[in-house]
C-alpha cells in the first residue's frame, strides 16, 4: 500500500480527479514516469455522507499541500462537468489544471492503459476495489467505458486518467498501433543488439 509519505521531491507527478455524480466517490490518482515503468504512487478516496455529497474543497485542499511541501506536481486534470470550480482554485494557486474526458467519446486513455498492462509497464500496488473496478469495466457502443451495473468506475477513471497525462506529457502518441513510441518511453540506450538477441532467445 502506497500513500502521500512515499512521494520524492524532485520527481514530475501527474494528477487526475473522478469526482463522480451526485451521491457518489470521488477519487483522485497521482502517478510518474519510472525508469521502466509507468509508476502508481497513490489512490485516494473521497466517499460521500449520507446527508453531505463530497466536500470538492478537500480535494483541492489535498493537492495544493502536496505542492506546498515541494512536491512536483506537473500537471492536474478533472474528468466531470463539476470541475470548473476546482480547476480555477487550482488555475489560482499557479497549478496548471485542466478538463480531460476518460473513456466517455473516446477510448484512447483507456486502450493506452490496456496496452501498458499488456506489455507489464505499471508498477502499482494492490488496492483491492481499484482492481474490482478495472475487471468490471464493458464498453459500450463502440466507443464509451462504462461500469456494469451495480460497479463503480472512480478509481479506474482516476488511475487511467493518470497514467495517460504522463504519457501525454512525454509526447507518447497512444493506442495500439504506435506501441513502438511507448516502448521506447523505457529504452534502455546501452541496450545493444547482442543484448536484443538474448531476450529473443534466454537460452
Amino acid at each position: 500500500i502506497r500513500d502521500e509519505s512515499s512521494l520524492k521531491l524532485g520527481i514530475k507527478y501527474f494528477i487526475h480527479v473522478d469526482l463522480g455524480l451526485r451521491h457518489a466517490n470521488a477519487a483522485i490518482c497521482v502517478a510518474h514516469q519510472g525508469s521502466e515503468h509507468v509508476e502508481i504512487d497513490l489512490i485516494k478516496v473521497w466517499e460521500p455522507q449520507i446527508d453531505k455529497d463530497v466536500d470538492f474543497g478537500a480535494i483541492e485542499h489535498f493537492i495544493i499541500s502536496l505542492r506546498d511541501k515541494g512536491f512536483r506536481v506537473v500537471n492536474v486534470t478533472y474528468d466531470n462537468y463539476q470541475s470548473v470550480n476546482s480547476l480555477q482554485t487550482l488555475a489560482k494557486h499557479n497549478i496548471s489544471a485542466k478538463y480531460k474526458s476518460i473513456g466517455r467519446g473516446s477510448r484512447e486513455a483507456y486502450d493506452t492503459f490496456k496496452d501498458l498492462l499488456y506489455q507489464e509497464k505499471i508498477d502499482g500496488y494492490f488496492d483491492k476495489e481499484t482492481v474490482a473496478e478495472i475487471l468490471a469495466l464493458d464498453v459500450v457502443y463502440g466507443d464509451k467505458i462504462e461500469a456494469r451495473p451495480g460497479m463503480k468506475k472512480d478509481r479506474a477513471d482516476a488511475v487511467v486518467g493518470a497514467v495517460h497525462g504522463v504519457l501525454k506529457d512525454y509526447g507518447v502518441i497512444t493506442g495500439m498501433t504506435p506501441m513502438p513510441a511507448i516502448n521506447s518511453l523505457f529504452e534502455n540506450p546501452l541496450k545493444n543488439e547482442s543484448d536484443q538477441d538474448k531476450s529473443r532467445n534466454p537460452l
